[in-house]
């Protein structure tokens, strides 16, 4: 017994030892493209910060990257990267976002921004939070994916495929073209005009009163008011 007692407190010690934090010195970036078990912060703030924690060999292997203005995290794409990822834990402060880019797996939680438009792509099994104001919000959230957004808008597009779903119930918008396919499902709050197209087992709902609806549907698809 006293020996299984030793054997756990010198497993648990080496766990924790492989635990390890890192910051990253990059900046002039908008836009965000990140895909793996990350869970990811994103929040607005006047000065460029990124924070990443985590398992020590997965910190060593991340590639941190700015081209473009877009900041790019992820692992080499070779046979080296096929590993038992765990999760690494990324916080990124910046003054400005437009666009992201979420994969694989990954957990994400974006707030505090305010922007003409916004790009959202949202993909591989991956669940994003969004807390924004956008005028123009385009969105495409596939691959058993998951979007929550809350905010204000004007317009909104948005495919939502692979049985995926986003619910923007909170997030209103004059606008919205919605297609919606492979048993996936659409919640928006419009106030005016909806185009929306569903096929496949899939469904739209939408709320706000929209006056001008022009439906497309297939298969077992709908589309309904909320209301």
């Amino acid at each position: 017994m006293k020996r299984l007692f030793i054997l756990l407190i010198f497993f648990s010690t080496t766990v924790f030892a492989q635990e390890s934090k890192r910051t990253f010195n990059v900046s002039g970036f908008d836009k965000l493209d990140m895909g793996s078990a990350f869970v990811i912060t994103v929040t607005q703030a006047s000065d460029y910060k990124v924070d990443v924690a985590g398992r020590e060999q997965d910190l060593k292997d991340l590639v941190v990257k700015v081209s473009n203005g877009k900041l790019t995290i992820g692992y080499p794409n070779n046979w080296g990267g096929w590993k038992n990822r765990k999760e690494v834990y990324i916080t990124i402060t910046m003054p400005k976002l437009v666009e992201v880019d979420f994969s694989g797996a990954s957990k994400s939680k974006v707030s505090g921004f305010t922007s003409e438009s916004f790009d959202i792509n949202v993909s591989g099994a991956s669940q994003a939070t969004f807390a924004i104001d956008a005028k123009n919000l385009s969105l495409d959230c596939s691959g058993a994916s998951g979007v929550t957004i809350t905010g204000d808008g004007q317009k909104l597009n948005a495919d939502v495929s692979g049985a995926s779903s986003i619910n923007a119930y909170d997030f209103k918008v004059s606008t919205a073209n919605i297609d919606a396919s492979g048993a996936s499902g659409a919640k928006v709050y419009v106030t005016s005009k909806i185009v929306a197209d569903a096929s496949g087992a899939s469904n739209v709902r939408y709320k706000g009163g929209a006056t001008n609806v022009v439906t497309n549907t297939s298969g077992a698809g709908s589309v309904k008011s909320a209301n």
